[in-house]
């Protein structure tokens, strides 16, 4: 086949190929339009290279509670997080983390804090190069706005626009206070 005789359109992120007609592929026939122009082809779902973009990193599963890979477990009352920190390679440094929103916090009877949390993680942190910290400038901060798990629609979490000074925005200032014009019968 010759390099004129297959064209591509982009739709959706998926690049469809219209064969020019008499193409092998054997998909089936379809009546494309192309350019304005009605074209005989098959189509056929390529997906495109992204070789400039990086490999999407799995997060783990966060284990179950008390699982003996779990090093620590903390309440954060200035963020009102319940933080989990874990050893899951087994070398001694936590590699990841986990934070979870509270519902309720309270102190039991022996002063124990009692925390309810939402059932799965908002924040995850992965230490990607085993150097013992959570860098968030390499992508080893993860947020879940959903909240709903290990689901695939985590992403890397991006807080530069909080790094950054407010935009102009516009000072409101008070009015001036007016003296209400005099009148002689009040004795002005």
């Amino acid at each position: 086949m010759m390099a004129q005789e297959l064209r591509y359109m982009v739709l959706a992120g998926v690049v469809l190929a219209v064969l020019a007609p008499g193409g092998e592929m054997g998909l089936g026939r379809a009546q494309p339009v192309v350019q304005g122009k009605e074209v005989e082809g098959v189509f056929v779902l390529l997906p495109i290279p992204f070789s400039f973009s990086q490999p999407r990193i799995k997060l783990p599963i966060e284990p179950d509670e008390f699982d003996p890979r779990e090093v620590e477990a903390y309440y954060d009352w200035r963020t009102n997080m319940f933080y989990r920190r874990f050893d899951l390679a087994g070398k001694g440094t936590i590699d990841f983390m986990t934070a979870r929103r509270t519902y309720k916090t309270w102190l039991d009877e022996f002063g124990t804090p009692v925390v309810i949390t939402m059932s799965e993680p908002v924040f995850y942190w992965i230490d990607l190069n085993a150097n013992g910290t959570f860098e968030q400038d390499q992508g080893e901060m993860w947020v879940d706005p959903y909240e709903d798990g290990v689901t695939g629609n985590e992403r890397p979490y991006d807080s530069s626009d909080l790094q950054r000074p407010p935009s102009e925005v516009p000072s409101w200032t008070p009015p001036s206070f007016r003296f209400p014009p005099c009148d002689p019968r009040f004795g002005c």
